[in-house]
């Protein structure tokens, strides 16, 4: 039996293929800009050390202008609490940091799991 297929609507011919184009891809599905990301990570660094760098002045600039001329106990105490303080904002800043760097990751890459 001989079947008839008009050759127009046949998918095989040569001349019905398209060629691929890409489907369009929305803002919210782009890959993390690391550089920005980087930029954050580098920035957050330069405040702590800057912080870190104006308690030492500090401490500095009280002992040598003290009338006695000695480091008191209370300029000892004052400057280990401002450390205390940086290592707290230094934590804080570094866990945010990996917590977005984790969330992006698992964002871009949770579709190959």
């Amino acid at each position: 039996m001989k079947e008839s297929s008009s050759t127009g609507s046949d998918p095989r011919q040569p001349s019905t293929a398209k060629p691929y184009a890409p489907p369009p891809i929305s803002p919210q599905d782009l890959p993390v800009d690391y550089a920005g990301f980087l930029a954050v990570v580098l920035g957050v660094i330069g405040v702590m050390f800057r912080v870190l760098f104006s308690h030492s002045q500090d401490l500095f600039i009280y002992a040598l202008f003290n009338s006695y001329k000695i480091f008191h106990v209370s300029c000892i105490l004052i400057y280990a609490f401002h450390l205390i303080e940086y290592r707290s904002q230094l934590e804080f800043s570094f866990y945010s940091i990996i917590d977005d760097g984790l969330n992006s990751f698992e964002k871009n890459f949770s579709s190959f799991v």
